[in-house]
C-alpha cells in the first residue's frame, strides 16, 4: 500500500484556532474533588454504554478529579454526545479539546 501523505503545514502567520489542533474532543461532565465521586459517575456512564474516563488534575494544591466521555476526533460528533449525554443523565456537559 502506498505511504501515507504528509499534512500540509500551516501556512505562516495564519493564527490557529482550537478546531486546527491536533487532538480530539471530550465531553466533560463533572469535576469532582472526591476520586471515589468522579468513579461513581464513570462507572454509571459506562453502564450505559458511553466511553467514559476520569482524568486527575492539579488546581492550587488540590487535586480534582475530571469525568469525560470520548474521545472523538470530530467535534460534531462530541457535541452530539453531549446532547445525548443530556437526555441520558440529566447533566449539562461541555464540549472541550483533548488533550
Amino acid at each position: 500500500s502506498p505511504p501515507a501523505a504528509e499534512p500540509a503545514p500551516a501556512a505562516p502567520g495564519k493564527p490557529q484556532g482550537t478546531a486546527s489542533k491536533p487532538g480530539a474532543w471530550v465531553v466533560q461532565l463533572g469535576s469532582f474533588s472526591s476520586e471515589q465521586n468522579a468513579m461513581a459517575l464513570r462507572d454509571q456512564l459506562r453502564a450505559k454504554g458511553y466511553t467514559a474516563f476520569v482524568e486527575k488534575t492539579k488546581s492550587g494544591a488540590a487535586s480534582l478529579y475530571r469525568v469525560n466521555v470520548g474521545p472523538e476526533l470530530e467535534r460534531a460528533r462530541a457535541v452530539a454526545i453531549r446532547d445525548a449525554l443530556e437526555k441520558d443523565m440529566k447533566q449539562k456537559g461541555m464540549v472541550l479539546h483533548y488533550p
